[in-house]
């Protein structure tokens, strides 16, 4: 079985797993520079249907900055990241998802989400940036499932 067909130099697909891992850290710590870091300077962040996009790392810092206000704790695992495109300077991610938090006040349970993340990445000075984080959210809602699923707009 074929798991990843893309060749890509086994360092090399290192540093882009590293991407989304950094990224991971940065939701479970509510680190916003950490999190804005792993852009380019005009990189997109589009996580909708859950929000608007937010373009420039100045933005995406304060669109993830007030993400993290509204969290007690967070917490975002990745169960499978795949290299679905790659070349010496572009590359193309798919990592699949699932996130859980606990709402400040909440009233009821906090939401739990599943999704997938297409990342478009660049070499900028010897390091793998994102240009484009667009999520793909299959479920966004409460622990026992109860909400309707999203129907999958993963990019192919």
């Amino acid at each position: 079985m074929i798991i990843n067909p893309v060749q890509v130099p086994p360092l090399i697909r290192m540093e882009l797993y590293e991407v989304p891992l950094r990224m991971m850290d940065a939701v479970i710590r509510q680190d916003v520079e950490q999190y804005v870091d792993c852009f380019t300077d005009d990189g997109v962040w589009d996580p909708t249907p859950l929000t608007d996009r937010a373009e420039g790392k100045a933005e995406i810092g304060r669109r993830f900055s007030d993400a993290c206000a509204t969290l007690d704790w967070a917490f975002q695992g990745h169960f499978s990241t795949v290299v679905t495109d790659y070349s010496d300077d572009r590359a193309q991610l798919r990592c699949y998802l699932y996130e859980v938090g606990i709402v400040k006040n909440a009233q009821s349970a906090s939401p739990i989400g599943l999704g997938c993340y297409t990342d478009d990445l660049v070499l900028v000075d010897g390091r793998w940036k994102v240009v484009l984080h667009d999520l793909s959210v299959i479920y966004f809602g409460s622990p026992d499932f109860a909400h309707p699923m999203f129907e999958p707009t993963f990019r192919r």
